[in-house]
């Protein structure tokens, strides 16, 4: 299996998906094939995060953002 398709079949879902070290996790699982759920605070950077991992991949279905505060028992 080639190191681009380590993750094929699999989902991981990212917190702090939209920047920063969760930005460069989602990235790199989703190169390696994963989908991937991106968790952020912010809707249009978390859109924006999951824009570029569908450019990467070419899959329009690769990433799904969420907006999501998980230090938040009521979200």
């Amino acid at each position: 299996m080639n190191a681009n398709q380590l993750m094929a079949g699999r989902v991981a879902f990212v917190t702090g998906g939209s920047s920063g070290l969760g930005k460069a996790a989602a990235l790199k699982l989703a190169g390696a094939g994963a989908k991937v759920g991106v968790l952020g605070l912010e809707e249009q950077e978390t859109n924006a995060a999951c824009d570029e991992i569908k450019k990467l991949t070419g899959d329009d279905s690769s990433a799904l953002p969420l907006v999501a505060d998980v230090s938040s028992a009521e979200q």
